[in-house]
């Protein structure tokens, strides 16, 4: 009777590790993961209707903008999502120095899509037209 109370504590003791060993490392897991979400800064580019085009997508309610220059190799764009009035907007750039710093023109007025999209993925954007402000996706397509 001894030992089968003995070899019960010890099941119970390995069950009690066994449960702080699983939500130790549910914790860890769900540490790394919120570590790894990394914040977006914002850039807010004044609306340029040389360069941008807004268009309706073909069978869908979206609206998108497309970059003059864009499709060489694939096709960048900006994805309508939503709009802001009286927004308080911090520095607004221009999309054509935007453009330049950023290094993505391959030749003259035509634009390195695949690089424009990783820069400008970084970014939370907003494309800034008077007193609104349009948060934009950057969409990146090969065709």
């Amino acid at each position: 009777m001894h030992y089968k109370s003995i070899i019960i504590k010890q099941q119970k003791i390995a069950h009690n590790n066994m449960r702080f060993c699983i939500l130790f490392l549910a914790v860890i897991l769900t540490y790394n993961s919120l570590a790894q979400e990394n914040t977006k800064d914002t850039i807010f580019i004044k609306y340029d209707k040389f360069l941008l085009k807004r268009e309706k997508k073909i069978n869908e309610s979206n609206f998108i903008y497309k970059i003059r220059g864009s499709g060489n190799n694939g096709f960048t764009y900006f994805l309508e999502k939503e709009t802001y009035f009286n927004l308080k907007t911090r520095k607004v750039q221009s999309l054509k120095k935007l453009l330049k710093k950023a290094n993505v023109y391959y030749k003259k007025n035509q634009i390195d899509d695949w690089e424009l999209s990783e820069f400008l993925g970084k970014y939370v954007v907003f494309l800034v037209k008077r007193k609104k402000a349009i948060e934009v996706q950057v969409w990146y397509e090969i065709e």
